[in-house]
C-alpha cells in the first residue's frame, strides 16, 4: 500500500532545519501526523548531530589504559587498609609486650624474652607478607 505524500512535507524539513516556523506551518502541524512525525525525526536527527560533534569518542586504547588505572588504584586503596590494620595491630602487640615486662621487670627470665620477642618479629613479618599478598 502507498501512502500519500503531503504537499507540506519539504516545507516542514526546511523549517526543521532552519528552526524558522510559519503561522501556517504550525497550524498543519497540528492536524497532519505526517509531518508531525517528520518534524519530530528531524529534530532528533538535529541533536543526535550536535551531539556527536560536541564529544568524541576518545582512543579505544585511551579508554582500556584509564580502565587499568582505575583498577590499580582500587588495589593499592584496598592494601593501604590491610597495611593500616596490621600497623594498628603491632602497635597494639608492642604495647602488651610493654607492660608485661614492666610488669616482671625484677623477674624477668632474659633468654624467655629473647626466644619470644624473636617469634613475635618471625610471626609479623609473615602476616604482613600474607597481607600484601607475597605469601
Amino acid at each position: 500500500m502507498k501512502s500519500e505524500v503531503c504537499e507540506f512535507e519539504e516545507a516542514v524539513g526546511t523549517a526543521s532545519s532552519s528552526g524558522l516556523w510559519a503561522d501556517e506551518l504550525r497550524k498543519h502541524l497540528a492536524v497532519c501526523s505526517q509531518c508531525s512525525d517528520l518534524r519530530l525525526v528531524s529534530e532528533y536527527l538535529a541533536s543526535a548531530r550536535l551531539v556527536d560533534d560536541a564529544a568524541p569518542l576518545p582512543a579505544a586504547g585511551l579508554i582500556w589504559w584509564r580502565a587499568q588505572l582505575a583498577e590499580r588504584k582500587e588495589r593499592a586503596a584496598r592494601a593501604m587498609v590491610a597495611i593500616e590494620i596490621m600497623q594498628k595491630l603491632a602497635i597494639a602487640v608492642a604495647l602488651v609486650i610493654v607492660i608485661v615486662i614492666g610488669s616482671l621487670w625484677k623477674s624477668v627470665d632474659w633468654s624467655t624474652l629473647l626466644v619470644g620477642a624473636g617469634l613475635l618479629v618471625s610471626t609479623s613479618a609473615v602476616l604482613y607478607g600474607w597481607v600484601r599478598g607475597r605469601i
